[in-house]
Protein backbone atom coordinates (compact mmCIF):
# COMPACT_ATOMS: atom_id res chain seq x y z
CA UNK A 1 0.00 0.00 0.00
CA UNK A 2 1.89 3.46 -0.83
CA UNK A 3 1.56 6.18 1.65
CA UNK A 4 0.65 9.68 0.78
CA UNK A 5 3.46 12.49 1.04
CA UNK A 6 2.89 14.71 3.89
CA UNK A 7 4.91 17.01 1.36
CA UNK A 8 3.17 19.71 -1.04
CA UNK A 9 5.02 21.13 -3.75
CA UNK A 10 4.79 25.25 -3.67
CA UNK A 11 3.59 26.29 -6.59
CA UNK A 12 4.74 29.98 -5.87
CA UNK A 13 3.26 33.17 -7.45
CA UNK A 14 1.74 33.64 -11.03
CA UNK A 15 3.67 35.94 -13.19
CA UNK A 16 0.16 37.94 -12.88
CA UNK A 17 0.26 38.58 -9.47
CA UNK A 18 3.88 39.89 -9.89
CA UNK A 19 2.86 42.54 -12.14
CA UNK A 20 0.46 43.46 -10.14
CA UNK A 21 2.53 43.61 -7.06
CA UNK A 22 5.31 45.43 -8.74
CA UNK A 23 2.84 48.15 -10.27
CA UNK A 24 1.20 48.81 -6.99
CA UNK A 25 4.75 49.05 -5.39
CA UNK A 26 4.94 51.68 -8.52
CA UNK A 27 1.61 53.32 -7.32
CA UNK A 28 3.02 53.73 -3.51
CA UNK A 29 5.98 54.91 -4.74
CA UNK A 30 5.67 57.80 -7.20
CA UNK A 31 3.15 58.98 -3.93
CA UNK A 32 5.81 59.24 -1.59
CA UNK A 33 8.17 60.42 -4.11
CA UNK A 34 5.15 63.40 -4.87
CA UNK A 35 5.08 63.90 -1.32
CA UNK A 36 8.86 64.10 -0.86
CA UNK A 37 8.85 66.47 -3.92
CA UNK A 38 6.09 68.58 -2.59
CA UNK A 39 7.24 69.02 0.79
CA UNK A 40 10.95 70.19 -0.74
CA UNK A 41 9.77 72.72 -2.46
CA UNK A 42 7.41 73.92 0.44
CA UNK A 43 10.80 74.54 2.28
CA UNK A 44 12.58 75.77 -0.10
CA UNK A 45 10.06 78.85 -0.28
CA UNK A 46 9.85 79.10 3.30
CA UNK A 47 13.67 79.22 3.00
CA UNK A 48 13.63 81.58 0.23
CA UNK A 49 11.47 84.06 1.94
CA UNK A 50 13.02 83.92 5.13
CA UNK A 51 15.96 85.16 3.06
CA UNK A 52 13.77 87.53 1.44
CA UNK A 53 12.51 89.48 4.61
CA UNK A 54 16.12 88.81 6.24
CA UNK A 55 17.58 91.05 3.80
CA UNK A 56 15.00 93.73 3.45
CA UNK A 57 13.65 93.87 6.96
CA UNK A 58 17.20 94.22 8.03
CA UNK A 59 17.89 96.75 5.16
CA UNK A 60 14.66 99.06 6.02
CA UNK A 61 15.43 99.05 9.78
CA UNK A 62 18.57 100.49 9.15
CA UNK A 63 17.70 103.11 7.12
CA UNK A 64 14.79 104.37 8.95
CA UNK A 65 17.20 103.89 11.93
CA UNK A 66 19.53 106.31 10.48
CA UNK A 67 16.51 108.76 8.61
CA UNK A 68 15.42 108.97 11.96
CA UNK A 69 18.76 110.88 13.02
CA UNK A 70 19.18 112.80 9.91
CA UNK A 71 20.17 116.43 10.74
CA UNK A 72 21.31 116.41 14.89
CA UNK A 73 23.69 118.56 15.99
CA UNK A 74 24.29 119.67 19.77
CA UNK A 75 24.93 123.39 17.94
CA UNK A 76 22.54 125.40 17.39
CA UNK A 77 24.71 126.55 14.17
CA UNK A 78 25.06 125.79 10.52
CA UNK A 79 26.47 122.33 9.43
CA UNK A 80 27.50 124.32 6.15
CA UNK A 81 26.03 121.75 3.91
CA UNK A 82 25.81 124.01 0.99
CA UNK A 83 24.70 127.33 2.21
CA UNK A 84 21.83 128.33 4.89
CA UNK A 85 18.36 128.43 4.81
CA UNK A 86 16.37 127.76 1.80
CA UNK A 87 18.14 131.19 -0.42
CA UNK A 88 21.43 131.45 1.87
CA UNK A 89 18.65 132.93 4.53
CA UNK A 90 20.49 132.92 8.16
CA UNK A 91 19.93 128.90 10.08
CA UNK A 92 19.09 129.28 13.37
CA UNK A 93 19.64 125.62 13.85
CA UNK A 94 21.26 123.23 11.98
CA UNK A 95 18.23 121.29 10.00
CA UNK A 96 18.71 122.85 6.67
CA UNK A 97 18.25 120.65 3.65
CA UNK A 98 21.81 120.21 3.15
CA UNK A 99 21.45 117.74 6.29
CA UNK A 100 18.97 115.89 4.36
CA UNK A 101 18.55 115.89 0.93
CA UNK A 102 16.89 113.47 -2.05
CA UNK A 103 18.69 114.12 -5.48
CA UNK A 104 17.11 111.00 -7.15
CA UNK A 105 14.02 109.08 -6.36
CA UNK A 106 16.00 106.09 -5.65
CA UNK A 107 18.95 108.10 -3.59
CA UNK A 108 18.76 109.82 -0.41
CA UNK A 109 21.73 111.60 1.33
CA UNK A 110 21.96 112.87 4.56
CA UNK A 111 24.28 113.72 7.46
CA UNK A 112 24.33 114.30 11.68
CA UNK A 113 26.81 114.87 14.20
CA UNK A 114 27.49 111.32 15.80
CA UNK A 115 30.43 112.29 17.89
CA UNK A 116 28.85 115.96 19.01
CA UNK A 117 31.78 117.61 17.63
CA UNK A 118 29.43 120.36 16.60
CA UNK A 119 29.97 119.49 12.60
CA UNK A 120 29.60 117.19 10.12
CA UNK A 121 33.02 114.96 9.90
CA UNK A 122 33.80 112.68 6.75
CA UNK A 123 32.71 109.66 7.91
CA UNK A 124 29.02 111.65 9.07
CA UNK A 125 28.13 112.19 5.32
CA UNK A 126 26.26 109.39 4.18
CA UNK A 127 23.19 108.17 2.23
CA UNK A 128 21.50 105.27 0.63
CA UNK A 129 20.83 104.54 -3.09
CA UNK A 130 19.89 101.76 -5.37
CA UNK A 131 22.58 100.03 -7.58
CA UNK A 132 22.41 98.94 -10.81
CA UNK A 133 22.82 95.19 -9.81
CA UNK A 134 20.12 95.26 -7.50
CA UNK A 135 21.52 95.73 -4.04
CA UNK A 136 21.29 99.08 -1.78
CA UNK A 137 24.59 100.72 -0.56
CA UNK A 138 25.27 102.64 2.02
CA UNK A 139 27.70 105.38 1.98
CA UNK A 140 29.93 105.88 4.64
CA UNK A 141 31.84 108.79 4.15
CA UNK A 142 32.45 111.61 1.77
CA UNK A 143 35.21 113.87 2.15
CA UNK A 144 34.18 117.41 0.59
CA UNK A 145 37.49 118.47 -0.40
CA UNK A 146 38.07 115.15 -2.23
CA UNK A 147 35.59 115.89 -4.82
CA UNK A 148 35.04 117.19 -7.71
CA UNK A 149 34.71 121.24 -7.44
CA UNK A 150 34.98 121.07 -3.65
CA UNK A 151 35.67 124.64 -1.96
CA UNK A 152 35.87 125.11 1.42
CA UNK A 153 35.45 122.36 3.96
CA UNK A 154 31.96 121.45 4.73
CA UNK A 155 31.16 123.39 1.42
CA UNK A 156 31.23 120.73 -1.36
CA UNK A 157 27.73 119.99 -3.23
CA UNK A 158 29.45 117.18 -4.26
CA UNK A 159 28.65 115.46 -1.00
CA UNK A 160 25.12 116.04 -1.10
CA UNK A 161 24.17 116.04 -4.10
CA UNK A 162 26.46 113.15 -5.96
CA UNK A 163 24.57 109.78 -5.86
CA UNK A 164 26.90 108.26 -8.01
CA UNK A 165 30.52 108.89 -7.14
CA UNK A 166 30.93 110.97 -4.13
CA UNK A 167 32.15 109.19 -1.66
CA UNK A 168 32.53 106.02 -0.31
CA UNK A 169 29.95 102.97 -0.60
CA UNK A 170 29.44 99.89 0.83
CA UNK A 171 26.31 97.18 0.13
CA UNK A 172 24.18 96.20 2.44
CA UNK A 173 22.12 93.59 0.54
CA UNK A 174 23.28 90.52 -1.08
CA UNK A 175 22.63 90.72 -4.73
CA UNK A 176 23.38 87.33 -5.49
CA UNK A 177 20.77 86.14 -3.08
CA UNK A 178 18.14 88.76 -3.48
CA UNK A 179 17.23 91.76 -5.81
CA UNK A 180 15.76 94.61 -4.88
CA UNK A 181 13.73 95.95 -8.06
CA UNK A 182 12.81 99.38 -6.26
CA UNK A 183 13.75 101.14 -3.91
CA UNK A 184 11.73 105.44 -3.60
CA UNK A 185 12.26 107.89 -1.03
CA UNK A 186 9.21 110.00 -1.33
CA UNK A 187 8.16 113.52 1.27
CA UNK A 188 4.71 112.92 1.57
CA UNK A 189 3.48 114.67 4.82
CA UNK A 190 6.42 117.49 5.21
CA UNK A 191 5.07 120.31 5.81
CA UNK A 192 6.27 124.04 5.29
CA UNK A 193 5.28 126.14 8.21
CA UNK A 194 5.68 130.12 8.61
CA UNK A 195 5.36 131.09 12.17
CA UNK A 196 5.74 134.65 11.32
CA UNK A 197 2.07 134.34 9.16
CA UNK A 198 0.83 131.22 10.52
CA UNK A 199 0.46 129.88 6.75
CA UNK A 200 1.67 126.21 5.93
CA UNK A 201 1.40 123.71 3.88
CA UNK A 202 2.05 120.07 3.43
CA UNK A 203 3.65 117.63 0.53
CA UNK A 204 1.07 114.72 -0.39
CA UNK A 205 2.04 114.17 -4.01
CA UNK A 206 3.67 111.10 -4.85
CA UNK A 207 6.90 110.63 -6.48
CA UNK A 208 8.07 113.99 -4.66
CA UNK A 209 11.65 114.62 -3.44
CA UNK A 210 12.18 117.94 -2.89
CA UNK A 211 10.99 119.21 0.70
CA UNK A 212 8.23 121.60 0.89
CA UNK A 213 10.47 125.02 2.24
CA UNK A 214 12.66 123.67 -1.03
CA UNK A 215 10.26 125.62 -3.45
CA UNK A 216 7.06 126.95 -2.59
CA UNK A 217 5.08 126.22 -5.43
CA UNK A 218 2.40 123.61 -4.38
CA UNK A 219 2.73 119.86 -6.06
CA UNK A 220 -0.66 118.36 -6.82
CA UNK A 221 -1.83 117.30 -4.90
CA UNK A 222 -1.26 119.70 -2.03
CA UNK A 223 -2.54 120.36 1.43
CA UNK A 224 -2.00 124.09 1.96
CA UNK A 225 -3.62 126.93 4.01
CA UNK A 226 -4.36 129.80 2.72
CA UNK A 227 -1.66 129.46 0.09
CA UNK A 228 2.05 128.80 -0.12
CA UNK A 229 3.61 131.82 -0.39
CA UNK A 230 6.77 132.84 0.02
CA UNK A 231 8.24 134.43 2.84
CA UNK A 232 8.92 138.09 3.53
CA UNK A 233 12.58 138.74 4.43
CA UNK A 234 12.99 138.04 8.09
CA UNK A 235 10.52 134.90 8.63
CA UNK A 236 11.23 132.30 10.85
CA UNK A 237 10.69 129.10 8.47
CA UNK A 238 9.62 125.47 9.86
CA UNK A 239 10.19 122.58 8.17
CA UNK A 240 8.86 119.47 9.62
CA UNK A 241 10.06 116.74 7.42
CA UNK A 242 8.61 113.03 6.29
CA UNK A 243 10.15 110.68 4.13
CA UNK A 244 8.17 107.63 2.83
CA UNK A 245 10.82 104.37 2.17
CA UNK A 246 9.39 101.96 -0.20
CA UNK A 247 11.15 98.76 -1.23
CA UNK A 248 10.23 95.75 -3.53
CA UNK A 249 12.44 92.66 -4.08
CA UNK A 250 12.64 89.32 -5.09
CA UNK A 251 14.40 85.88 -4.40
CA UNK A 252 17.82 86.11 -7.06
CA UNK A 253 17.01 82.21 -8.13
CA UNK A 254 13.29 82.34 -7.51
CA UNK A 255 11.61 85.78 -8.81
CA UNK A 256 8.39 84.53 -7.84
CA UNK A 257 9.04 85.16 -4.11
CA UNK A 258 8.41 88.79 -3.93
CA UNK A 259 7.76 91.42 -1.33
CA UNK A 260 7.21 94.57 -0.93
CA UNK A 261 7.42 96.91 2.35
CA UNK A 262 7.11 100.33 3.12
CA UNK A 263 7.73 102.97 6.38
CA UNK A 264 6.80 106.29 6.99
CA UNK A 265 9.86 108.13 8.95
CA UNK A 266 9.27 111.36 11.11
CA UNK A 267 12.65 113.17 11.00
CA UNK A 268 13.14 113.94 14.46
CA UNK A 269 14.96 117.37 13.59
CA UNK A 270 12.80 119.56 12.13
CA UNK A 271 14.98 122.36 9.78
CA UNK A 272 14.62 125.87 11.22
CA UNK A 273 15.83 128.78 9.89
CA UNK A 274 14.81 132.79 8.81
CA UNK A 275 14.42 133.94 5.36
Amino acid sequence: MKQASLYRPQAGMSLIELMISILLGLIVMAGVLQIFGSTLKGNQYIIASARLNQELDGAMKVMTSELRRAGYSPAWTTFGWGGGGRTGGTVVNNHHFGALHIPALDCLLYGYDRNDNGTIDTSERNGFRLNDNGSISMRKSCDPDSETGAGAADNSSACYTDCASAGSWESITDPDVVEVTALRFEVQGSKCLNAATEDYWEEMGDNVTAFPCEDYTPTSPSIYSPAAVAPSPGDRMVEVRQVTITLEGQVKSDPTVRKETRAAVRVRNDRIFIE
